[in-house]
């Protein structure tokens, strides 16, 4: 019965829209090389800021944390976030010119 409720207000629009959500972004495997350098950039804090922010993006979405914590987490926009763990997914060499 409640479905009878419902369903008028769940329009083709809406339907749409929750089909067109794209897939959970989430970085590739690190190499032991990546991930020292990546942790030694974010425990060591100094340097570049975006640096720093990059490196953290990049082990949070490596070890599993959704966009959205993330994002939280350095303050930035989901959309940023995303960005930053597509081009380091897209990378073929290692993360250094990344961070």
């Amino acid at each position: 019965m409640w479905r009878l409720l419902i369903s008028p207000l769940i329009t083709t629009e809406s339907r749409d829209q929750e089909e067109a959500m794209a897939e959970p972004v989430r970085a590739r495997r690190l190499t032991d090389e990546e991930g020292q350098r990546l942790v030694r950039i974010v425990r060591r804090g100094r340097g570049h800021p975006i640096r720093v922010r990059r490196a953290t993006i990049i082990l949070a979405s490596s070890s599993g944390t959704p966009v959205p914590a993330i994002a939280r987490l350095v303050a930035a926009d989901e959309d940023t976030v995303r960005d930053v763990i597509h081009a380091f997914c897209a990378m073929r060499r290692s993360v250094i010119s990344l961070a």
